[in-house]
């Protein structure tokens, strides 16, 4: 546990690991899935249609929707969802490294797509966010593998003094290595 009391793998106060499957005491029965982590610090909009959509595809029970969570409150990330000027995209997620807020801004339009392509958009963001929480200084460990993509990629798009450079290497570890997962969260919810 947590000083604060969370549990370390799902963040709830008083779980004790309890949210692992097959967990006893200490919660640690060889399986280190934990089954729904709910994100810490969290904020939604003041739009109920729009949060039902979102708590619809953060509820996913996928193994990387999961991670992504896992990741995020382990990074220390609070999160806030509201809606704003994307300059055309569908979403944008802004991190502030220096406090680990996020804001995850919705296209005006966004009550208004389909719930299909609501869920896209917030697990997409998930996606984003979990790959910055890899980055993260709060991390102990960075996947090798993550690491090793982004930042050749950071390379290929102009190196770290290219703002959009971290944006367009996360965009395409996502395209080569999590469609299917991305896939199989969207079926399920």
């Amino acid at each position: 546990d947590e000083p604060d009391g969370r549990c370390e793998y799902c963040g709830e106060i008083g779980c004790n690991g309890e949210c692992r499957e097959g967990s006893g005491e200490g919660g640690n029965s060889g399986n280190d899935t934990p089954t729904k982590p709910q994100l810490q610090a969290l904020t939604l909009t003041n739009n109920l249609t729009i949060n039902n959509s979102i708590n619809i595809a953060l509820r996913s029970t996928h193994s990387r929707m999961i991670q992504a969570i896992t990741n995020i409150n382990r990074a220390g990330f609070s999160i806030v969802f509201t809606i704003g000027n994307t300059d055309g995209r569908l979403a944008i997620s802004l991190w502030n490294t220096k406090t680990d807020s996020v804001t995850v801004i919705l296209r005006s339009d966004f009550a208004n797509l389909s719930q299909s392509m609501q869920s896209a958009i917030v697990v997409h963001e998930m996606l984003h966010l979990n790959i910055c929480a890899l980055f993260s200084d709060n991390m102990q460990t960075v996947d090798p593998a993550v690491l090793n993509f982004i930042s050749s990629w950071r390379g290929y798009y102009g190196g770290i003094g290219d703002p959009n450079s971290f944006d367009r290497a996360s965009h395409e570890y996502m395209a080569q290595h999590l469609l299917g997962d991305i896939k199989s969260m969207l079926e399920e919810v």
